[in-house]
């Protein structure tokens, strides 16, 4: 399961956007199939990644910030959701606009 992050990992290195997108997908297949803990492990190190390869505040931090949030809610970690929701859905308005679909389904979820 782990094999095309890993191939990334090898190949383009740790801090590449590439690799923290195929995290970002196995984090989101973990949360599909339950398995929220490694689901939220694996969102962290996407989130790190697209810090240092992106910037520390773009529109895909705030998209694996909101598939941790979803997590995090899953893991009844209510709190915790909604503040990594809410941060999600400011990084998003700032860098998509208050009108973009993906800040729209945001606030549909945070705001």
């Amino acid at each position: 399961m782990y094999s095309v992050a890993d191939a990334l990992k090898r190949t383009v290195g740790l801090y590449h956007a590439d690799t923290a997108t195929a995290i970002c997908n196995l984090a989101l297949l973990l949360h599909q199939m339950g398995n929220h803990e490694e689901a939220s492990r694996l969102y962290e190190q996407c989130i790190d990644i697209r810090k240092r390869a992106v910037a520390p505040e773009c529109l895909e931090v705030a998209k694996a910030l909101h598939g941790l949030a979803f997590v995090l809610e899953a893991r009844e970690l209510h709190g915790q959701a909604v503040g990594v929701g809410a941060l999600a859905l400011r990084m998003a308005t700032k860098f998509a606009g208050p009108n973009d679909p993906v800040t729209l389904d945001m606030k549909r979820c945070w705001g």
